[in-house]
């Protein structure tokens, strides 16, 4: 009887398992892209730019010009702004500076259309859009298969101090 008892259980907790069907992809609503940037410095003499690519066929390169099918979050005289693919700039308010860090905060759903990878370029510039540093390889993040990436480090002290890219951390939340 205990043996008869003790089966029924098991194949209670089990129907109760599998009854819960599917877990949630990362890119169901209230999912949220975390990208961490350290620098040496941040200065209001230089713009930081953080590009993002949702089609895997597409890897942005050191070069800002050219990333007009990629997202860009761009911070540019103490304000974030963001750029769809194919769109122009807006005021963007969710990013954070703090320190050396800039912190971009981005749906998977609303902003990015719940993309399965991502592939990211970070780059610094001077005023007049001459590249200072940028990442010396593109970040790839596969969001359905990790929630985070180890910092990506980039050569310390091969720009100026203000413009000089440190480490990039990648995080879905």
């Amino acid at each position: 009887m205990k043996n008869k008892f003790f089966l029924l259980v098991v194949v209670a907790l089990l129907a109760v398992g599998c009854a819960r069907g599917e877990q949630p992809d990362w890119g169901e609503g209230g999912k949220n892209l975390y990208i961490t940037t350290t620098w040496q410095e941040i200065s209001p003499s230089y713009v930081y730019y953080v590009a993002i690519s949702t089609d895997s066929g597409l890897i942005p390169d050191s070069d800002p010009d050219r990333w007009n099918e990629f997202y860009v979050v761009k911070w540019e005289d103490h304000n974030f702004f963001l750029r769809k693919p194919g769109g122009s700039f807006s005021y963007f308010s969710s990013p954070s500076v703090s320190g050396q860090e800039m912190r971009v905060t981005l749906s998977l759903t609303d902003d990015l259309g719940d993309p399965n990878i991502i592939r990211v370029m970070v780059v610094s510039t001077d005023k007049g859009g001459n590249v200072e540093d940028f990442l010396d390889e593109v970040a790839t993040f596969r969001l359905k298969q990790q929630s985070s990436e180890p910092p990506i480090y980039d050569l310390a002290g091969d720009a100026d101090a203000a413009a000089d890219l440190l480490s990039l951390k990648i995080e879905v939340r």
